[in-house]
């Protein structure tokens, strides 16, 4: 794999899909954070916390490549067995 590179102020394909991945997996776990938290009381707060920071991180990648905010609330996880 080659490295990215950024030429003349313009990204690289390459690395406009790697932090678009990022991005992604960033809100799948502020979802799953915030499931989390509604399952866990005692450790809510935290968990909300580590959402909203990781929150902040994708928008600021989102940010970085010019793109239009996503939604700030994804959608709820359904309830599944454990």
């Amino acid at each position: 794999m080659k490295p990215f590179s950024i030429e003349g102020g313009a990204m690289s394909d390459d690395y406009r899909v790697r932090v678009l991945d990022c991005v992604v997996f960033l809100r799948m776990m502020v979802a799953e954070l915030r499931h989390m938290a509604s399952d866990e009381p005692r450790l809510a707060d935290r968990l909300r916390h580590m959402a909203d920071q990781c929150e902040g991180e994708a928008e600021d990648l989102t940010k970085s490549l010019r793109l239009p905010p996503l939604q700030s609330n994804p959608p709820a996880i359904p309830d599944r067995p454990i």
